[in-house]
């Protein structure tokens, strides 16, 4: 239909100059232009999803980390993560991004989040131990992988793949690299559109021929206009400006839900869809976890609100019954607040605002591990502001082990 749209420009560019002081020609000006607008924003639309879908890819990209420290020259230096090849030794500590694959050779209780590669909400426990040739992505325990990050623990690991030929670099190149496929819409469009043509060719020659050479005896200069305003006439100059405001106006609705649609043709075929095949974290949940209750032996105190997002109410049953009412009892408030500390200060992760480079969207987001930044939330919603609570002095901490089942710290202060 483009195709067509372009046809449908030059025939009106030429009425507009053979009949250039008449009210036709002042039609076919305004056709013309109204036709350049429409595939103008086609392109525009088109180059901007492509825009996004690029970020998207860049935001995995920058998802990578900059910084290693490695061993050259029987030294440790800190280098750029480009810098890094197969077979360098490099050396990891809680906190650090992971700048490649690697396989590892030593680990002191080191745990990794990899929530973005296997959909597992918590870190896992890593080991030295070889695996199988054809084990999942999940069960390589003596692996770690480019973009996670270390949760606990220290490690030494070898270096084995990079770039692109790092799982997340693949990721990255399938982003990037999708094969156009002809959606079902563009196959009836380009149906359609070849159809038209045919007929527009058949019909233009017929009204040529008829006006020439038939009963009429026109010149044949006044029969090639007519044949012209009938192909003009049969094309439908509307139908790809409808089409496209309206897949347009789809693609804008999904951008708003965060979804980059990065051709127009794909809104049709999202709307066709009957069964979705998706796996879990990522797509259908976003690896947050809520508190959503507080339980005493006395009561339950429920928690309002989803995600990381620090707006929520605490909820109890009222003393006759009923539905749950917000608390306001004094005494409940000081125990909410007294466990809501204690979890924040026995907490290693952190909760904060960042912008959504798609979309300019600010969400709450949250870096540790996810269990200990649902408490912080619950904290925040509580009115408790986690930063000016963590400025005490650290005296001691015991870090949480899977052998005894709790941490704990000591604080400097009342």
């Amino acid at each position: 239909l483009i195709y067509i749209l372009i046809v449908a420009a030059m025939f009106s560019i030429y009425f507009a100059i053979s009949d250039y002081e008449g009210d036709g020609g002042f039609t076919s000006w305004l056709e013309f232009w109204l036709i350049i607008a429409v595939i103008v924003i086609n392109v525009v639309i088109g180059l901007l999803q492509e825009g996004k879908a690029q970020k998207a890819a860049d935001a995995i990209k920058a998802m990578l980390s900059p910084q290693a420290l490695a061993l050259r020259n029987g030294e440790k230096v800190d280098l750029d993560a480009a810098l890094l090849v197969p077979g360098d030794i490099i050396f990891l500590k809680s906190g650090d991004k992971i700048p490649a694959d690697v396989r590892l050779v030593e680990v002191t209780k080191l745990q990794v989040q990899e929530a973005m590669l296997t959909g597992e909400s918590v870190p896992i426990s890593k080991n030295t131990t070889a695996v199988g040739e054809h084990a999942a992505l999940g069960d390589r325990k003596c692996m770690a992988y480019s973009g996670t990050s270390v949760a606990a623990g220290e490690g030494v690991a070898v270096v084995c793949e990079t770039g692109d030929n790092a799982e997340i670099g693949r990721i990255s190149k399938l982003v990037t690299d999708t094969e156009s496929v002809e959606t079902n819409l563009q196959r009836q469009l380009h149906k359609i559109g070849t159809v038209l043509a045919v007929c527009v060719c058949i019909l233009a020659v017929l009204a040529f021929v008829l006006g020439w050479k038939g009963p009429f005896e026109m010149p044949w200069q006044t029969s090639f206009k007519n044949a012209v305003a009938t192909a003009v006439a049969i094309i439908p100059e509307g139908l790809p400006a409808v089409v496209t405001i309206t897949l347009a106006l789809g693609v804008s609705a999904m951008a708003k839900k965060q979804a980059i649609i990065r051709q127009l043709p794909c809104v049709e075929t999202l709307g066709s869809l009957t069964v979705i095949c998706s796996d879990k974290t990522g797509t259908l949940t976003k690896n947050e976890m809520t508190t959503v209750s507080l339980l005493s032996y006395q009561t339950q105190i429920d928690i309002t609100g989803v995600g990381y997002t620090p707006e929520g109410k605490f909820m109890v049953d009222p003393p006759g019954g009923g539905e749950k009412v917000e608390l306001t009892d004094e005494k409940r408030v000081k125990f909410v607040r007294d466990l809501l500390e204690v979890g924040t200060l026995c907490n290693n992760a952190s909760v904060f605002q960042t912008t959504v480079e798609t979309t300019g969207a600010e969400v709450w987001t949250a870096s540790g591990n996810p269990t200990e930044a649902a408490i912080l939330v619950a904290a925040m919603k509580a009115g408790m502001n986690p930063k000016e609570m963590r400025q005490r002095e650290k005296v001691a901490t015991i870090p949480f082990e899977s052998e005894h089942k709790f941490m704990a710290t000591v604080m400097q202060g009342e």
